[in-house]
């Protein structure tokens, strides 16, 4: 198969699997598995790419052409021994500049007050179109179900009510329809990623708590005299009280409270131990809760308090708090937001 009209790309693959696994890199080896000579795979990263989009300059070790390559001792592998750029070889120590982010590129998202009469959805039809999503695909099916008539579709059996909100120039023009096959459960989803529009995609089955002015006339569990019990009632809920979190959590999981407040470290604690939980987190406070590790006072405790300062210091340097927060909690809880 010829390859000269191929290229790489790693289009929205994660950060996290760039740093992991590589970037260009990791296609070149992919492919050389899969049964690309390394050659063909190495100008799908270089020459290629160039060609296609008349970047001269680039692309080769040739005269006349910016001075970027690699040096490796093993073309299947492709291990990375050097990096140089623009002739000069780069160490993983030097300070790489990072351009600044254009003004054009920032502030992007331009919305008109929602309600939530914007989402609403009359079904005139016992026949109605649903998107339905492909498992494990990018794709969707376009498929007909029987539903009932109503002047606003509620989520249910499995359905989900999904909406394209446009975020380009605060029209308010928002479209709403179904789809299934998403597995969203009690709660909802937004995203302004949405190839190729980027517009704002919303889809759940439980409309009503979305902030926490919508705690209001609701039942929550936390144990009394905390500061989330008092947050709750601040909003207008009505609290239980409860012992512990996997009390609260099993009131949660039996609908006999509609929410609980906590932090996302506890929160994402225990969804990281149990995944299959059907609980998520609807909102997000703004004002961050202080943490501190009390000590008695006094100067026979000031070396103790400048040795625990001076380790966290060190553990926050060398990347390793960030690294136990991500395995344990499954978020970065070392760095305040």
């Amino acid at each position: 198969l010829p390859t000269e009209n191929f290229s790489f790309c790693t289009d929205d693959k994660h950060i996290e699997d760039i740093l992991r696994q590589g970037h260009i890199n990791y296609n070149v080896r992919k492919a050389v598995e899969l049964g690309i000579p390394p050659v063909q795979a190495i100008k799908m990263a270089t020459i290629n790419t160039a060609r296609c989009y008349g970047l001269n300059h680039l692309g080769a070790i040739a005269p006349g052409r910016q001075a970027d390559l690699i040096i490796t001792d093993n073309l299947e592998t492709l291990p990375i021994l050097a990096v140089y750029h623009k002739g000069q070889r780069l160490e993983q120590t030097d300070d790489m500049p990072v351009r600044k982010c254009p003004e054009a590129l920032k502030n992007t998202v331009h919305l008109s007050p929602v309600t939530a009469d914007a989402f609403r959805l009359p079904v005139t039809r016992e026949d109605a179109h649903v998107i339905r999503l492909d498992a494990s695909q990018i794709t969707t099916t376009n498929e007909m179900c029987h539903l009932e008539t109503t002047d606003n579709y509620i989520p249910a059996d499995g359905f989900s009510k999904i909406a394209a909100v446009e975020r380009h120039k605060g029209t308010g023009l928002t479209g709403t329809g179904i789809c299934s096959g998403y597995g969203i459960t009690g709660g909802a989803i937004a995203s302004s990623v949405s190839h190729d529009s980027h517009n704002i995609i919303v889809r759940g089955d439980n409309e009503d708590i979305q902030s926490f002015e919508d705690l209001e006339g609701k039942t929550t569990a936390n144990t009394l005299q905390s500061t989330y019990a008092t947050m709750a009632e601040q909003y207008g809920a009505t609290v239980t009280a409860v012992d512990d979190l996997n009390q609260t959590i099993q009131l949660l999981l039996s609908d006999r409270i509609d929410a609980t407040l906590n932090s996302d470290v506890t929160a994402n604690d225990y969804m990281t131990a149990q995944p299959d939980a059907d609980i998520k987190i609807a909102a997000v406070s703004e004002d961050a809760t202080q943490v501190a590790i009390p000590m008695r006072k006094g100067e026979e405790t000031a070396t103790l308090r400048a040795a625990i300062d001076e380790a966290l210091n060190e553990l926050s340097e060398e990347g390793v708090l960030t690294e136990l927060s991500e395995k344990y909690f499954g978020i970065d809880i070392s760095q305040a937001e």
